[in-house]
């Protein structure tokens, strides 16, 4: 790595570089957690963990483009004569590196919605038609980067006789189809969602959670002007910029919004125990021990055995107990869609004697 001038801007760039990736891997660590804890690992798990090792490589690889290449430094304090040579061949494998992180945490995604049961043909075939497209871009764009040249040392070695090809089409187009993909696979749990039957609060909950992957793609138009930036600007101060660093940006924020909705059991999980030492409604249900010594029904009001129901309706027990929402058919496909999203545990059997006892007991 080349030993050089250092500026506030190129360690905020590298911070940038490091923080990014351990964020994405605190939230992939959280979401495998409460994977294992509800036995539901499937492959968009797997998917997710292949985007984040490549994210991981691509932080390594951005800091020693940063370094050879100068960036974060004004052009007048880089160190001459400057070969950038090694610093092109990092910027080759950087590319190979980035280009198929977003379209990894997309099929995470897809994978994902194709886990809701009782969705329509119409949209399982888009999904699967969407996710065609998606891996097919992938490898069509991953095949151009790599052999952008011929022969390909071209690209960073200016001492090889070779030809390449239109390097800002081949970046536009690559952001654009990006940015449409992108677009498709926001929509589709929006289409899938309207179509629950749970009340408005919670599809405003599950929307807001799948929204937040209009901030990646936010984020990938911004990456696409930076990068029509980098090849009409003519100012010899090129290097002084962290325009580089909104790939990494967008590949943490791509994993973590992606990962989301699979947190949502545990989210649910942490909001649910917070309530308990707040609201003594949920000490009047069935009878299992919380951990404050009372005597409670279940995980959280509107609940059996832990997991959010289609309605919002009570039911009665034999014995007059309220004891959660009442469902019309509790095998329907909507209510096995909704516990993807749910944290489910099995509710201890109680006795008849048991069943019609409707005092809270404390310890001691």
């Amino acid at each position: 790595m080349a030993e050089g001038p250092t500026s506030w801007l190129q360690n905020l760039g590298i911070a940038i570089e490091v923080f990014c990736p351990v964020f994405a891997l605190v939230v992939v660590i959280l979401r495998l957690y409460i994977r294992f804890d509800t036995k539901n690992l499937g492959w968009d798990d797997a998917f997710i963990c292949a985007a984040l090792a490549l994210t991981i490589g691509l932080s390594v690889s951005s800091i020693i483009c940063m370094k050879e290449l100068f960036i974060g430094i004004h052009y007048w304090e880089i160190p001459q004569p400057a070969n950038p040579g090694n610093g092109m061949l990092w910027v080759f494998i950087t590319g190979i590196i980035y280009s198929p992180i977003l379209a990894l945490a997309k099929q995470s995604v897809l994978i994902f919605i194709l886990r809701f049961s009782g969705i329509k043909n119409l949209v399982r075939n888009v999904v699967w038609y969407t996710g065609i497209v998606n891996i097919s871009l992938t490898i069509a764009t991953f095949l151009a980067i790599i052999f952008q040249c011929t022969p390909v040392e071209a690209f960073w070695n200016t001492s090889v006789s070779g030809q390449c090809i239109n390097e800002f089409a081949l970046a536009i187009t690559s952001g654009t189809l990006t940015v449409l993909t992108d677009i498709i696979v926001i929509g589709l749990p929006f289409y899938i969602i309207l179509g629950l039957k749970i009340d408005m609060k919670k599809k405003k909950g599950l929307m807001g959670v799948f929204a937040l992957g209009i901030i990646v793609t936010l984020v990938s138009i911004v990456r696409l002007y930076f990068v029509a930036l980098s090849f009409i600007i003519v100012t010899p101060d090129k290097t002084f910029s962290l325009g580089f660093c909104v790939a990494q940006i967008e590949c943490s924020l791509a994993i973590t919004t992606a990962s989301a909705p699979a947190l949502w059991p545990l989210i649910r999980r942490w909001l649910l125990h917070h309530k308990t030492t707040r609201n003594e409604v949920f000490y009047n249900r069935e009878y299992n021990i919380s951990h404050l010594g009372r005597v409670r029904a279940s995980d959280c009001p509107f609940t059996r055995g832990g997991c959010c129901e289609p309605d919002g309706q009570r039911a009665q027990t034999d014995g007059g107990l309220l004891i959660g929402p009442s469902m019309h058919n509790p095998d329907d496909d909507w209510t096995k869609s909704l516990r993807l999203f749910c944290v489910t545990s099995p509710v201890t059997n109680m006795t008849d004697g048991d069943s019609r006892q409707k005092t809270m007991v404390d310890d001691g």
